[in-house]
């Protein structure tokens, strides 16, 4: 289950945070102030963090501060002045969508480079270990290991391309 973080001082808040809670079955905290946004996100992880326009038009630079502390977390900004519940419920579905589309694509990057990596590594054992086997006085137990050697990357290669 997720997080989201919902920064505003309006009255609304905790109504606002219970919509959010039962629409998208995620944790809400609720603070009404920079320092408490930055206290909760010190410890704790978000998917998304609500900003209220007019606690960001208060004190940008704090804004930018809990902004930085929320690390990869979809912002959305809303006036809550002018927005219904309905509307802050759809912005924020909006961006937990964005999010777990963003994490999937960063995982996918991930997984490839690693794959990308053991592979040229493996291409490097299997190489190295073919150029062995071709040393006119290598012993016949030493060749024997690096066919083993050989045998073993080439196997670890054939189970990643199968897993990955």
């Amino acid at each position: 289950m997720g997080m989201i973080l919902l920064m505003t001082a309006a009255s609304i808040g905790e109504q606002c945070s219970q919509a959010l809670r039962a629409a998208t079955r995620h944790k809400v905290h609720l603070a009404t102030d920079f320092g408490t946004a930055e206290e909760f996100l010190r410890t704790q992880e978000v998917q998304v963090v609500v900003f209220d326009d007019s606690t960001i038009s208060s004190n940008c630079t704090e804004a930018v501060e809990v902004m930085k502390l929320a690390g990869a977390a979809a912002v959305v900004e809303v006036n809550f002045a002018l927005h219904a519940e309905p509307r802050v419920i759809r912005e924020v579905q909006h961006a937990l969508h964005r999010y777990q589309q963003q994490r999937i694509k960063a995982q996918n990057a991930v997984r490839a480079e690693l794959e990308s990596q053991i592979k040229g590594e493996l291409t490097g054992i299997m190489v190295a270990s073919q150029m062995a086997l071709y040393t006119p006085s290598l012993p016949p137990k030493a060749q024997s290991k690096m066919q083993e050697v050989f045998h073993l990357a080439e196997r670890l290669r054939e189970r990643l391309r199968s897993e990955l």
